[in-house]
């Protein structure tokens, strides 16, 4: 009887992960804007599997810092302050090592940084995941566990980097894409320019109505 509630538990924990990729397929494939969609994504990591203080940072290769992209249960300010370098506590370790970076206790792991301030007595755990295209690391996904989460450590970090390949993927092409209109539209005032500038028909010689009216047909 024990044995068949455990299998029923652990098929309810499948079922729950199943719902939470096809909620966050289809907020990828909404027309909300990029910020909008991996937020309403953290969220639903938070409904369907109680995971806690859900953040995405974001790698800034220049500066090679950490800062959060998008975020729930957290202030304007706690965001501010949540930005790490590259090999800083937990959340930079997992960039710069590319492997997920475990705290089982965040009350007594130095590892755990807490820069916001928003630690809770019900907040267990840490997961700090990194965030990967190809080779390089886009991100890392943070997450925190209670006593209500639904997944174990192996089941927890296996499904987040499922999770933050996705919102990799979906944050790379959205870069890509405004990376391309910018420049077009650089080309595009440079043809103007061009245009303008070959248009410019102040040294032909011409006063007459006529040439005037050529002029003007010219410009246009």
């Amino acid at each position: 009887m024990e044995q068949k509630n455990l299998q029923n538990c652990s098929d309810c924990v499948k079922l729950a992960e199943l719902e939470t990729l096809l909620e966050i397929s289809r907020l990828l494939m909404s027309s909300q804007s990029l910020e909008h969609k991996v937020s309403d994504s953290l969220k639903t990591l938070k409904n369907y599997l109680k995971l806690e203080r859900c953040s995405i940072h974001l790698l800034n290769d220049e500066k090679k810092e950490l800062s959060i992209f998008a975020s729930i249960d957290l202030t304007p300010k706690q965001k501010m302050l949540a930005s790490y370098k590259v090999g800083e506590g937990a959340t930079g370790l997992a960039a710069s090592t590319k492997e997920p970076i475990v705290i089982e206790n965040i009350h007594s792991d130095i590892l755990f940084l807490n820069k916001t301030g928003a630690r809770r007595i019900d907040d267990i755990s840490y997961i700090a995941t990194p965030m990967i295209t190809g080779d390089s690391v886009v991100g890392v996904l943070g997450v925190n566990l209670t006593k209500k989460t639904a997944l174990d450590f192996e089941e927890c970090i296996n499904f987040l980097t499922i999770v933050g390949s996705t919102l990799a993927q979906a944050i790379k092409l959205e870069s890509a894409h405004k990376e391309e209109k910018k420049k077009l539209a650089e080309q595009n005032t440079y043809y103007k320019s061009e245009v303008l500038q070959a248009s410019n028909f102040e040294n032909i010689i011409g006063e007459s109505a006529k040439m005037k009216e050529v002029f003007g047909v010219l410009k246009k």
